[in-house]
């Protein structure tokens, strides 16, 4: 069974290639981090949807076995864009690989933890960080808004971003964790 895919819809739009290869150096970037076998833990399949598609971008199962990646991009040649969201909702599907693949919706920290994330993945790699910064720190939601203090605490650096993730997920699975199911009593 493959344990990553592109939605086979997406192919023929224009700068496909383009779009392809950010996600693939993005998810490079998360295996060296964490690790490969930890990310195959999952299959995740990778969409993007930009008009009467629900709420975008978002990390979601399917049938409980199968993790899908929506993002919200109009324009494939936006690389930076694409870094951004693919590394938050990467954020989440670590979050599922690490604690199930049914766990409860993302928090606030947890939204906090991914949009840093997103900043530390530009870090270093883009024209606009700054702006990335500022459009973080001017978020409606919370969660999203302290992710610029997060990678900041962390020097935009994403090893330290990943210990911080090991370092905590103990006490984050307590609360994250899926409640049990009748079945499972």
């Amino acid at each position: 069974m493959r344990k990553f895919e592109f939605c086979c819809n997406l192919v023929d739009l224009p700068n496909f290639e383009t779009f392809r290869q950010t996600i693939r150096d993005v998810r490079k970037k998360f295996q060296s981090l964490f690790g490969t076998a930890l990310l195959e833990r999952l299959p995740l399949y990778v969409d993007n949807c930009t008009a009467g598609g629900g709420y975008v971008p978002t990390c979601y199962s399917i049938l409980e076995s199968i993790v899908c990646i929506k993002l919200n991009i109009a324009d494939f040649t936006k690389t930076e864009q694409i870094t951004y969201q693919f590394a938050h909702e990467m954020t989440h599907f670590v979050y599922r690989c690490l604690i199930g693949i049914d766990k409860k919706n993302a928090n606030e920290y947890e939204e906090s933890i991914c949009s840093a994330m997103s900043l530390c993945m530009l870090y270093g790699n883009c024209k606009n960080f700054d702006s990335w910064c500022n459009h973080v720190k001017g978020l409606s939601n919370n969660g999203y808004r302290k992710g610029y203090d997060v990678a900041k605490e962390c020097n935009f650096d994403a090893v330290k971003l990943k210990e911080k993730i090991e370092d905590e997920i103990d006490d984050y699975r307590k609360i994250a964790a899926p409640p049990l199911s009748f079945i499972d009593l």
